[in-house]
């Protein structure tokens, strides 16, 4: 019989099995924990969490910010492009990068997609979104005139 993650005494048996409550950690002795012990894993103890698939294949709960993993949330809770990519709990994120000058790349705001013309700047949204909307990337012609990228709803046409 399984047990909490808190009921494993050994560095072995927690790293080995599955508690109860879910995947377990091994918490070693440090300067903010005199005891070493077993408890529940979140998201803050993954390592090396640069992408999603990282994040997810230690926790499905978890989600990268492009340098570690976090909680998987809301939409608007995100304000890394990576986080934003993966989904929120709410649904599909859509990004719009910053525009302030000299912004660190792949950071900006984030929000649920509520239709498909509010991913017309952000592919990702838009494809994940393929059962209902399709992506028609910018188009620039030999006049130098530009047809911005847009997400559209599907048509019997285009589906």
């Amino acid at each position: 019989m399984k047990g909490n993650c808190t009921t494993y005494q050994t560095q072995t048996a927690c790293t080995t099995a599955v508690g109860a409550d879910g995947t377990c950690y091994w918490e070693a002795i440090s300067a903010t924990n005199t005891t070493a012990k077993c408890r529940l894993m979140t998201c803050d103890d993954i390592a090396n969490g640069t992408s999603t698939s990282v994040c997810q294949t230690a926790l499905s709960t978890c989600v990268s910010d492009g340098t570690n993993c976090i909680a998987k949330a809301n939409c608007q809770t995100y304000k890394m492009k990576t986080s934003c990519n993966a989904a929120g709990s709410d649904g599909i994120c859509v990004f719009t990068a910053s525009t302030v000058v000299n912004a660190t790349v792949g950071t900006g705001s984030c929000s649920l997609m509520t239709a498909c013309t509010t991913a017309n700047s952000d592919q990702t949204a838009c494809t994940a979104a393929k059962d209902r909307c399709k992506w028609a990337a910018a188009i620039t012609s030999a006049t130098n005139t530009t047809t911005p990228s847009s997400c559209a709803t599907h048509t019997c046409a285009s589906n």
